[in-house]
């Protein structure tokens, strides 16, 4: 009876080691952990969440699959209109789609529903990095708010292919345009004002045009591109980079 009842404790004792050994014993989730997730679940919410971790996986992406989380990180602050979401993983790309959000949402999306110009509003038009200054910023803000588009003369003068833009953009006409990346941005306020996603399909660029979805959904999961779930579950929630 001794020999099966230490023979027991052995067998216990030995499952143990395993479960322990596999991480089954500890299913608590570090996002900052690099050994990977207790959880694939738990990994998949952290990206919806938008919680800001570091993993070592990220070192082995290519660039074109660190662009495709940093599209998604994009979108997600766009579904979410938090900036903070720019943050993602943490890997230093915070600064690039900031600018990015303000510029887009803070300034030609607040300015489209805005009643008169504020200071954030101008703060968000300078981080276009595209206008001369705050004055220019205030003009063409005035432009949007008021929906007055002889303003754009007034701003650009003889620049008779940025009077188009600037007239296309307060008009939220993309015939007007000659610019095709004003086109874009023409056609996500269009969509965004109608509450239109077809709207959204008309954009060439497909980060913007995720992005409009995004916006209009307030849904993070149209984020969630087959792209992104590849780089997603190969590197951080199913493998996390491992072979």
């Amino acid at each position: 009876m001794d020999k099966v009842k230490n023979l027991l404790i052995c067998v216990c004792m030995v499952l143990l080691a395993i479960r322990v050994s596999t991480g089954q014993e500890n299913d608590s989730f570090d996002p900052a952990e690099d050994s990977g997730y207790s959880s694939e679940d738990r990994c998949i919410q952290s990206f919806r969440d938008g919680k800001v971790f570091t993993n070592s996986a990220y070192d082995k992406l290519s660039e074109s699959e660190k662009q495709v989380l940093r599209d998604y990180f994009s979108c997600s602050a766009a579904a979410t209109n938090d900036v903070t979401r720019c943050g993602g993983l943490g890997f230093g790309d915070f600064s690039t789609c900031s600018k990015s959000f303000n510029c887009w949402q803070g300034f030609y999306i607040k300015a489209l529903s805005a009643q008169e110009v504020t200071p954030d509003i101008i703060r968000s038009c300078l981080e276009c990095g595209t206008f001369s200054g705050p004055e220019m910023c205030q003009q063409l803000a005035e432009a949007i708010v008021k929906k007055d588009p002889e303003k754009c003369t007034q701003i650009y003068k003889n620049d008779k292919k940025e009077i188009r833009n600037c007239q296309g953009v307060v008009n939220l006409d993309a015939t007007q345009s000659p610019d095709f990346a004003t086109k874009d941005v023409i056609m996500s306020m269009r969509a965004i004002k109608n509450y239109n996603l077809k709207d959204c399909d008309k954009i060439k660029e497909s980060t913007l045009r995720l992005r409009c979805k995004a916006f209009i959904s307030a849904s993070g999961e149209i984020c969630e591109t087959q792209e992104f779930k590849k780089v997603r579950d190969k590197y951080f929630c199913i493998h996390d980079g491992r072979e």
